[in-house]
């Protein structure tokens, strides 16, 4: 592989990585603003929305360039295509956070949902979890980055 598609691929690896923290912030704020029944937050969570999706569409165009300029060979086209499609799985997620949000905006006024809150807080805990220890995947597999983040340009 040659060092300039490396460097592309840190580069996607790293827009992709940085929107799947903010995908799992989304998670949780939303099903936060849910279980207390916070409109603000849940308003937020809808807002921030956009960001997931355009920071989706520019991995993709990124992908695309890199698989156009440098023709990578078969495991630096795979990393190419992981971020493609992990990156869409991403969206989506955030997507549903938005559905979360939006059901939050529809709930009578109330001051929460005690009886749901605690389960709420476990399943989105599991939640970012999965999708943490799926980011960690992707992370480590470049071994030149162990032990730091990296952050996207």
């Amino acid at each position: 592989m040659t060092a300039r598609t490396t460097q592309a691929i840190r580069h996607l690896t790293a827009g992709f990585t940085e929107m799947g923290m903010a995908v799992s912030e989304q998670i949780y704020q939303a099903t936060t603003a849910f279980a207390r029944h916070d409109p603000d937050r849940a308003r937020q969570v809808i807002e921030a929305d956009g960001a997931i999706n355009e920071t989706e569409l520019r991995l993709a165009r990124r992908s695309l360039r890199v698989l156009a300029l440098q023709q990578p060979q078969a495991s630096a086209f795979r990393a190419v295509m992981t971020v493609v499609k992990a990156s869409v799985d991403l969206e989506q997620i955030g997507d549903n956070a938005v559905a979360i949000a939006r059901e939050t905006l529809l709930l009578p006024t109330a001051t929460g949902l005690p009886s749901v809150a605690e389960l709420l807080g476990q399943m989105t805990l599991a939640i970012q979890t999965m999708l943490e220890q799926g980011l960690d995947a992707i992370y480590a597999r470049n071994r030149t980055w162990r032990g730091r983040w990296p952050k996207a340009t």
